[in-house]
């Protein structure tokens, strides 16, 4: 693999993650895609791990030429 390919398969991404509100344990945030701009807002932590779950298997779908 060439170092330009290698880098070209990297991303970078923003997350923001705030509290809902001091007396309960819940937490609100959106995840930032750098290269896109694209924002996705999630409601709970568990989000973030189903976000980049589905943003990998979408990305390997991709360049196996099954999207």
């Amino acid at each position: 693999m060439s170092s330009e390919n290698h880098l070209s398969s990297r991303e970078a991404f923003v997350i923001r993650l705030w509290k809902v509100d001091e007396d309960q344990r819940g937490w609100r945030g959106q995840i930032q895609h750098v290269r896109t701009g694209s924002i996705t807002h999630i409601q709970e932590i568990d989000d973030l791990k189903k976000y980049f779950k589905e943003y990998i298997e979408d990305e390997e779908a991709e360049k196996a030429g099954l999207k």
